[in-house]
């Protein structure tokens, strides 16, 4: 895509620029720029291909978070019960966006299902997409202690 800009850019220049002494510089910019952003983005695609796309393992909930997030349309407050999970095979910890619960704005409900699904130090199997963070299945195998 980048060399396609490049090549566009590089034919209007052509066509457009009236001929300064230097003309060489003003046609082989555009393409030097294109080959200078071609060369930025390889090595970040890179890394997002280094993550992979599908994983199945069984790991351990290292640490869990919520967030909330407020919507003026419809006016709305959703928490996003969140959880970092370790893959014990690779030695890589992953972190999901387990659940999320809607409620009217300014109100302070709580969903303490959804709160307390996992906890740190519960063991699950997991299958997932760590590329894109979304969680296909998450069951718990091992729980630690609910009693609190």
């Amino acid at each position: 895509m980048t060399v396609c800009a490049a090549f566009g850019a590089l034919v209007a220049v052509t066509l457009t620029a009236h001929r300064p002494a230097l003309a060489w510089e003003w046609d082989t910019a555009p393409l030097l720029a294109g080959v200078l952003l071609w060369g930025l983005w390889l090595p970040a695609r890179r890394r997002v291909l280094a993550v992979p796309d599908e994983s199945s393992f069984r790991g351990a909930v290292i640490s869990r978070w919520d967030y909330d997030t407020h919507h003026d349309d419809p006016y709305t407050d959703v928490t996003h019960y969140c959880c970092s999970i370790e893959d014990p095979a690779t030695r890589k910890a992953w972190s999901f966006e387990v659940d999320q619960w809607r409620r009217p704005m300014f109100s302070r409900e709580a969903n303490p299902e959804l709160k307390d699904r996992f906890r740190v130090g519960d063991v699950v199997d997991v299958h997932c997409s760590p590329r894109r963070r979304k969680i296909h299945q998450i069951s718990v195998v091992e729980a630690v202690s609910r009693t609190d």
